[in-house]
Protein backbone atom coordinates (compact mmCIF):
# COMPACT_ATOMS: atom_id res chain seq x y z
CA UNK A 1 0.00 0.00 0.00
CA UNK A 2 2.71 2.61 0.69
CA UNK A 3 4.33 1.76 -2.58
CA UNK A 4 1.39 2.23 -4.25
CA UNK A 5 0.93 5.76 -2.58
CA UNK A 6 4.86 6.47 -3.29
CA UNK A 7 4.36 5.83 -6.93
CA UNK A 8 1.24 7.89 -6.95
CA UNK A 9 3.49 10.74 -5.90
CA UNK A 10 6.04 10.50 -7.96
CA UNK A 11 3.61 10.41 -10.92
CA UNK A 12 1.88 13.31 -9.59
CA UNK A 13 5.40 15.13 -9.13
CA UNK A 14 6.31 14.35 -13.14
CA UNK A 15 2.64 15.63 -13.84
CA UNK A 16 3.40 18.82 -11.75
CA UNK A 17 6.75 18.78 -13.51
CA UNK A 18 5.66 18.39 -16.79
CA UNK A 19 2.68 21.07 -16.75
CA UNK A 20 5.05 23.40 -14.97
CA UNK A 21 7.54 23.17 -18.12
CA UNK A 22 5.03 23.72 -20.34
CA UNK A 23 3.43 26.77 -18.66
CA UNK A 24 7.51 27.57 -18.82
CA UNK A 25 7.54 27.21 -22.56
CA UNK A 26 4.35 29.07 -23.02
CA UNK A 27 5.32 32.07 -20.98
CA UNK A 28 8.87 32.18 -22.62
CA UNK A 29 7.60 31.65 -26.10
CA UNK A 30 5.04 34.72 -24.89
CA UNK A 31 7.91 36.35 -23.44
CA UNK A 32 10.34 35.90 -26.96
CA UNK A 33 7.36 37.25 -29.43
CA UNK A 34 6.58 39.93 -26.90
CA UNK A 35 10.11 41.45 -26.91
CA UNK A 36 11.03 40.54 -30.39
CA UNK A 37 7.96 42.97 -31.58
CA UNK A 38 8.86 45.57 -29.67
CA UNK A 39 12.11 45.28 -30.60
CA UNK A 40 10.90 45.89 -34.32
CA UNK A 41 8.54 48.48 -33.27
CA UNK A 42 11.81 50.27 -31.68
CA UNK A 43 13.75 50.25 -34.38
CA UNK A 44 11.02 50.76 -36.85
CA UNK A 45 10.56 53.96 -35.14
CA UNK A 46 14.58 54.65 -34.79
CA UNK A 47 14.53 54.20 -38.62
CA UNK A 48 11.76 56.49 -39.23
CA UNK A 49 13.78 59.05 -36.77
CA UNK A 50 16.94 59.01 -38.71
CA UNK A 51 15.56 58.74 -42.29
CA UNK A 52 13.26 62.29 -40.95
CA UNK A 53 17.04 63.95 -39.83
CA UNK A 54 18.95 62.58 -42.67
CA UNK A 55 16.07 63.52 -45.17
CA UNK A 56 15.88 67.15 -43.28
CA UNK A 57 20.12 67.02 -43.68
CA UNK A 58 19.76 66.84 -47.32
CA UNK A 59 17.64 69.57 -47.71
CA UNK A 60 19.83 71.58 -45.53
CA UNK A 61 22.66 70.66 -47.95
CA UNK A 62 20.61 71.24 -51.01
CA UNK A 63 20.03 74.85 -49.64
CA UNK A 64 23.17 75.83 -48.27
CA UNK A 65 24.62 74.44 -51.51
CA UNK A 66 22.16 76.90 -53.29
CA UNK A 67 23.14 79.53 -51.41
CA UNK A 68 26.78 78.87 -51.66
CA UNK A 69 25.87 78.68 -55.76
CA UNK A 70 24.33 82.14 -55.45
CA UNK A 71 26.96 83.63 -53.74
CA UNK A 72 29.23 82.46 -55.85
CA UNK A 73 27.40 84.28 -58.73
CA UNK A 74 27.14 87.43 -56.64
CA UNK A 75 30.79 87.91 -55.87
CA UNK A 76 31.54 87.03 -59.74
CA UNK A 77 29.46 89.33 -60.46
CA UNK A 78 30.83 91.65 -58.12
CA UNK A 79 34.39 90.84 -58.94
CA UNK A 80 33.55 91.67 -62.93
CA UNK A 81 31.63 94.91 -61.81
CA UNK A 82 34.50 96.44 -59.68
CA UNK A 83 37.22 95.31 -62.77
CA UNK A 84 34.76 97.50 -65.24
CA UNK A 85 34.46 100.33 -62.16
CA UNK A 86 37.96 100.18 -62.26
CA UNK A 87 38.34 100.51 -65.99
CA UNK A 88 35.52 103.01 -65.83
CA UNK A 89 37.51 104.88 -62.93
CA UNK A 90 40.63 104.95 -65.09
CA UNK A 91 39.30 105.89 -68.02
CA UNK A 92 37.70 108.92 -66.27
CA UNK A 93 40.91 109.73 -64.44
CA UNK A 94 42.20 109.95 -68.06
CA UNK A 95 39.61 111.89 -69.56
CA UNK A 96 39.78 114.46 -66.08
CA UNK A 97 43.57 115.24 -66.91
CA UNK A 98 43.31 115.53 -70.44
CA UNK A 99 40.34 117.89 -69.40
CA UNK A 100 42.68 119.78 -66.79
CA UNK A 101 45.39 119.83 -69.49
CA UNK A 102 43.30 121.97 -71.93
CA UNK A 103 42.17 124.31 -69.32
CA UNK A 104 45.26 124.96 -68.22
CA UNK A 105 46.44 126.32 -71.75
CA UNK A 106 43.11 127.76 -71.97
CA UNK A 107 43.73 129.35 -68.89
CA UNK A 108 47.43 130.08 -69.93
CA UNK A 109 45.90 131.79 -73.72
CA UNK A 110 43.81 133.97 -72.32
CA UNK A 111 46.67 135.56 -69.61
CA UNK A 112 49.18 135.63 -72.64
CA UNK A 113 48.15 139.82 -73.06
CA UNK A 114 48.55 140.16 -69.14
CA UNK A 115 52.13 141.32 -67.23
CA UNK A 116 52.28 141.78 -63.75
CA UNK A 117 54.17 144.00 -61.59
CA UNK A 118 55.65 143.44 -57.97
CA UNK A 119 57.02 145.50 -55.61
CA UNK A 120 53.80 148.68 -56.17
CA UNK A 121 52.74 150.16 -52.70
CA UNK A 122 49.56 149.10 -51.47
CA UNK A 123 47.61 152.68 -52.04
CA UNK A 124 49.98 154.47 -54.56
CA UNK A 125 47.58 153.74 -57.15
CA UNK A 126 45.10 156.45 -55.29
CA UNK A 127 41.39 156.10 -57.07
CA UNK A 128 43.06 154.50 -60.55
CA UNK A 129 45.33 151.56 -60.92
CA UNK A 130 45.54 152.44 -64.60
CA UNK A 131 46.92 156.23 -64.23
CA UNK A 132 49.91 155.16 -62.11
CA UNK A 133 50.92 151.92 -64.16
CA UNK A 134 51.44 153.85 -67.69
CA UNK A 135 53.14 156.42 -65.94
CA UNK A 136 55.54 153.62 -64.22
CA UNK A 137 55.91 151.87 -67.66
CA UNK A 138 56.41 155.39 -69.99
CA UNK A 139 58.55 156.98 -67.51
CA UNK A 140 61.08 153.96 -65.93
CA UNK A 141 61.11 151.74 -69.05
CA UNK A 142 61.30 155.24 -71.53
CA UNK A 143 58.61 153.75 -73.67
CA UNK A 144 56.48 157.41 -73.57
CA UNK A 145 55.83 157.54 -76.96
CA UNK A 146 54.20 153.55 -76.85
CA UNK A 147 50.61 153.73 -76.88
CA UNK A 148 49.91 151.13 -74.76
CA UNK A 149 46.77 150.10 -75.00
CA UNK A 150 45.65 148.86 -71.53
CA UNK A 151 42.56 147.11 -71.56
CA UNK A 152 42.23 146.43 -67.80
CA UNK A 153 44.34 146.79 -64.52
CA UNK A 154 43.66 145.89 -60.76
CA UNK A 155 45.64 144.60 -58.01
CA UNK A 156 45.51 140.75 -57.36
CA UNK A 157 42.69 139.58 -56.01
CA UNK A 158 42.58 139.35 -52.19
CA UNK A 159 42.33 141.00 -49.07
CA UNK A 160 44.24 144.02 -48.97
CA UNK A 161 47.18 143.41 -46.85
CA UNK A 162 48.53 145.06 -43.47
CA UNK A 163 50.55 147.84 -44.02
CA UNK A 164 54.29 146.16 -42.82
CA UNK A 165 53.44 143.28 -45.51
CA UNK A 166 54.24 142.74 -49.27
CA UNK A 167 51.98 144.56 -51.30
CA UNK A 168 49.63 142.58 -53.99
CA UNK A 169 50.84 142.36 -57.36
CA UNK A 170 49.17 144.43 -60.34
CA UNK A 171 47.50 142.85 -62.93
CA UNK A 172 47.43 144.77 -66.67
CA UNK A 173 46.38 143.47 -69.64
CA UNK A 174 46.79 145.21 -72.91
CA UNK A 175 44.89 145.11 -76.18
CA UNK A 176 47.69 143.37 -77.89
CA UNK A 177 50.48 141.20 -76.99
CA UNK A 178 53.24 142.73 -78.92
CA UNK A 179 52.89 145.81 -76.55
CA UNK A 180 52.78 143.01 -73.29
CA UNK A 181 55.87 141.92 -74.74
CA UNK A 182 57.86 144.87 -75.26
CA UNK A 183 56.79 146.27 -72.26
CA UNK A 184 58.05 142.92 -70.72
CA UNK A 185 61.18 142.55 -72.58
CA UNK A 186 62.08 146.28 -71.91
CA UNK A 187 61.95 145.17 -67.65
CA UNK A 188 63.72 142.73 -68.22
CA UNK A 189 66.84 144.15 -70.34
CA UNK A 190 66.88 147.41 -68.02
CA UNK A 191 67.47 144.31 -64.92
CA UNK A 192 66.59 146.81 -62.28
CA UNK A 193 63.52 149.24 -62.20
CA UNK A 194 62.88 151.52 -59.30
CA UNK A 195 59.89 153.60 -58.64
CA UNK A 196 59.02 156.64 -55.69
CA UNK A 197 62.74 154.16 -54.44
CA UNK A 198 61.33 151.38 -54.36
CA UNK A 199 62.44 148.09 -56.44
CA UNK A 200 59.32 146.76 -58.61
CA UNK A 201 59.42 143.72 -60.83
CA UNK A 202 57.93 142.84 -64.06
CA UNK A 203 56.75 139.29 -65.08
CA UNK A 204 54.36 136.95 -66.65
CA UNK A 205 51.31 136.34 -65.64
CA UNK A 206 51.53 132.92 -64.90
CA UNK A 207 48.26 130.67 -64.19
CA UNK A 208 48.78 128.96 -60.35
CA UNK A 209 50.04 125.71 -61.75
CA UNK A 210 52.51 127.03 -63.60
CA UNK A 211 53.45 129.51 -60.44
CA UNK A 212 53.48 126.40 -58.44
CA UNK A 213 56.00 124.63 -60.59
CA UNK A 214 58.40 127.94 -61.11
CA UNK A 215 58.38 127.87 -57.39
CA UNK A 216 60.01 124.62 -56.94
CA UNK A 217 62.16 125.13 -59.53
CA UNK A 218 63.66 128.48 -58.39
CA UNK A 219 66.19 127.19 -56.48
CA UNK A 220 67.92 125.27 -58.98
CA UNK A 221 67.16 128.42 -61.16
CA UNK A 222 69.16 130.59 -58.24
CA UNK A 223 71.94 127.99 -58.57
CA UNK A 224 72.61 128.21 -61.95
CA UNK A 225 72.19 132.00 -62.17
CA UNK A 226 75.15 132.35 -59.67
CA UNK A 227 77.15 130.23 -61.83
CA UNK A 228 76.23 132.06 -64.90
CA UNK A 229 74.54 129.10 -66.44
CA UNK A 230 71.81 129.37 -69.16
CA UNK A 231 68.86 127.11 -67.95
CA UNK A 232 67.19 124.78 -70.26
CA UNK A 233 63.53 123.04 -70.12
CA UNK A 234 61.69 125.49 -68.13
CA UNK A 235 58.71 126.81 -70.25
CA UNK A 236 57.99 130.27 -70.76
CA UNK A 237 55.06 131.80 -70.41
CA UNK A 238 55.46 132.23 -74.47
CA UNK A 239 55.66 128.13 -74.85
CA UNK A 240 53.07 127.66 -72.28
CA UNK A 241 50.46 129.88 -74.19
CA UNK A 242 51.51 128.32 -77.32
CA UNK A 243 53.14 131.87 -78.69
CA UNK A 244 55.72 132.05 -81.61
CA UNK A 245 58.71 134.43 -81.36
CA UNK A 246 56.79 135.88 -84.16
CA UNK A 247 53.71 136.59 -81.99
CA UNK A 248 51.78 133.78 -83.95
CA UNK A 249 49.78 131.29 -81.98
CA UNK A 250 50.49 128.07 -82.48
CA UNK A 251 48.69 124.67 -82.01
CA UNK A 252 49.04 122.19 -79.36
CA UNK A 253 49.96 118.71 -80.67
CA UNK A 254 46.92 117.35 -79.79
CA UNK A 255 45.19 120.24 -81.75
CA UNK A 256 46.96 119.27 -84.88
CA UNK A 257 47.24 115.42 -84.05
CA UNK A 258 44.56 115.15 -82.31
CA UNK A 259 46.09 112.79 -78.91
CA UNK A 260 42.76 112.31 -77.82
CA UNK A 261 39.76 112.03 -81.15
CA UNK A 262 36.28 113.65 -80.31
CA UNK A 263 34.86 110.50 -81.45
CA UNK A 264 36.98 108.02 -79.16
CA UNK A 265 36.13 110.42 -76.22
CA UNK A 266 32.28 110.73 -77.13
CA UNK A 267 32.37 106.48 -77.23
CA UNK A 268 34.17 106.79 -73.44
CA UNK A 269 31.69 109.23 -72.47
CA UNK A 270 28.66 106.78 -73.75
CA UNK A 271 30.84 103.69 -72.29
CA UNK A 272 31.09 105.44 -68.89
CA UNK A 273 27.35 106.70 -68.95
CA UNK A 274 26.03 103.08 -70.02
CA UNK A 275 27.95 101.71 -66.67
CA UNK A 276 27.00 103.72 -64.81
CA UNK A 277 23.09 104.03 -65.69
CA UNK A 278 24.14 99.25 -65.38
CA UNK A 279 24.96 100.09 -61.78
CA UNK A 280 22.11 102.04 -60.94
CA UNK A 281 19.61 99.34 -62.20
CA UNK A 282 21.74 96.48 -60.27
CA UNK A 283 21.89 98.70 -57.08
CA UNK A 284 17.74 99.21 -57.46
CA UNK A 285 17.08 95.37 -58.52
CA UNK A 286 19.10 94.06 -55.24
CA UNK A 287 17.37 96.33 -52.80
CA UNK A 288 14.12 95.42 -54.08
CA UNK A 289 15.30 91.66 -53.52
CA UNK A 290 16.52 92.45 -50.52
CA UNK A 291 13.20 93.99 -49.38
Amino acid sequence: MASVNLSASIAAIHADIKAFRVDIKTELTAFRDSFTKDVKEELSSFKQDVNQKLNGLVTDLNVTAERIDEAERRVAELEEGAAESREMLGQSIQMQEHLQERLLDLETRSRRNNIRIFGVPEGSEGNNVKDLVESIIKTELSLSDLDLKIQRCHRALGPKPPADAYPRSVVVFFLEYRTKDLVLRSAWMKKEVHWNGKRIFFDQDYPPEIQQKRKKFAPIRKILKEKDLKEKGLMSSEEAAGIEPSGKVKQRPWEVAGAISKKSKDAQRAKIREKLRGFQRDNTSSDGMNE
